[in-house]
């Protein structure tokens, strides 16, 4: 009878186990279903998604591929095509000068996907573009981490261990276009004048050469608490561009004529840079020249009388001779080349007028050559108007 009843009660257990084991089976088998039903809505959006990317429709991608990470928020493809859609959809703010937006989108970016190239390529460039150069410095070897072959990114990261060593000791004061940097031995008295300064002169070149920089323009002071980085290569040079402006005031720190001149040369440098296109030396100096510096008629009739000489001596034949920088010149070639570069375009200016300089530059904007942008320009070839400007000095060939 005993056993009866344990068999009784094995088998009700038996049976109820067999209930609860059913009914996990089924909430298992039905959280499957859901799961594999989630996941192929999650494919099909994400393919969606992708062909609207490459397509170059962000604000589709993006709709798309954040409904298809919301769907399966665990797959990694989805959050690396999600990650590219937020970078890319982050430059086009960017492009529209809004940095603090495109800084926001990459960081966003980089949180989905830790090595996207394209986002890191970005924060790069945003911190270099603030003067945050070790922070850029920071991203640049994260992005070569993935991609250690990239001669561009070796390039990159030596140009900014150059930066971060010259701005060693330097106090940085912001302009609306402008970064100063000077020692940090010395607080110059002039700082906020100077900065005032040299914003005054930005702005009326960029009127008058129709470029208008996005980026600020960095301006560093370099004198002799800098030690070697406060003299200047050459001399004769007391102020350089090569991406940044460079001053070499020396005695003349607190000569204001000197150095705004000394500024203006500069800065037209810089301004000219960011036209775009390969610009021929001689149009580098001779507009930084003419429109940067101060010049009395007889001072001009002193060059012309000079140049003239040049000419009859045989030393300037082509404008084609002085295409490259004039840096790696000797002295005495320097300063001739200078000479003639600043009065071809004094020559040009009076016949074609003062138009002519934002003109090209336009055309440089746009993507032409300088030959054709300056053929454009007053519709002759530059042979020809070289050929102009050797007969306005007498010379006949």
């Amino acid at each position: 009878m005993r056993n009866l009843i344990y068999i009784t009660l094995a088998m009700i257990v038996g049976v109820f186990a067999y209930g609860i084991y059913e009914s996990r089976l089924d909430d298992r088998i039905q959280t499957d279903k859901v799961t594999i039903e989630r996941r192929t809505a999650a494919s099909g959006l994400n393919s969606e998604g992708t062909r609207l990317l490459e397509s170059g429709e962000l604000d589709q991608a993006l709709v798309k591929l954040r409904e298809a990470r919301a769907e399966d928020p665990e797959n990694i493809v989805i959050a690396h095509n999600l990650s590219l859609a937020i970078s890319r959809l982050g430059q086009r703010y960017s492009d529209d000068g809004d940095t603090e937006g495109s800084h926001k989108y990459q960081e966003e970016a980089i949180s989905l996907w830790p090595d996207n190239p394209e986002a890191l390529e970005r924060l790069a460039m945003i911190q270099y573009r603030a003067g945050s150069y070790g922070k850029a410095r920071n991203y640049v070897e994260d992005l070569m981490a993935s991609q250690p072959d990239r001669m561009d990114l070796k390039t990159l990261l030596a140009h900014l261990d150059k930066v971060i060593a010259e701005n060693e000791g330097m106090v940085t004061e912001q302009g609306r276009n402008f970064r100063l940097l000077y020692s940090g031995e010395r607080k110059l008295e002039f700082e906020g004048e100077l900065m005032s300064v040299l914003q005054e002169q930005m702005d009326n070149l960029t009127a008058l050469l129709g470029v208008f920089p996005r980026d600020p323009i960095e301006v560093l002071i370099m004198t002799e608490e800098l030690g070697d980085r406060g003299s200047s290569p050459d001399p004769y040079l007391t102020g350089i561009y090569d991406g940044r402006i460079r001053l070499y005031p020396g005695k003349e720190l607190y000569d204001t004529r000197v150095l705004i001149d000394t500024v203006r040369h500069e800065m037209i440098h810089a301004l000219l840079h960011r036209a775009g296109g390969r610009i021929p030396a001689w149009f580098h100096e001779g507009v930084a020249q003419r429109l940067g510096e101060e010049y009395t008629f007889e001072e001009m009739a002193q060059v012309r009388l000079y140049v003239r000489g040049l000419v009859d001596d045989n030393w300037f034949r082509s404008l084609g001779d002085l295409d490259e920088t004039f840096i790696e010149m000797h002295h005495e070639d320097r300063v001739k080349a200078y000479a003639v570069s600043l009065l071809f375009v004094d020559f040009l200016l009076k016949k074609y007028g003062e138009t002519l300089i934002p003109v090209v530059i336009s055309e440089l904007q746009s993507g032409h050559y300088f030959s054709v942008a300056i053929t454009n320009a007053v519709g002759k070839r530059i042979i020809l108007l070289q050929d102009e400007f050797l007969a306005s000095l007498g010379y006949r060939g």
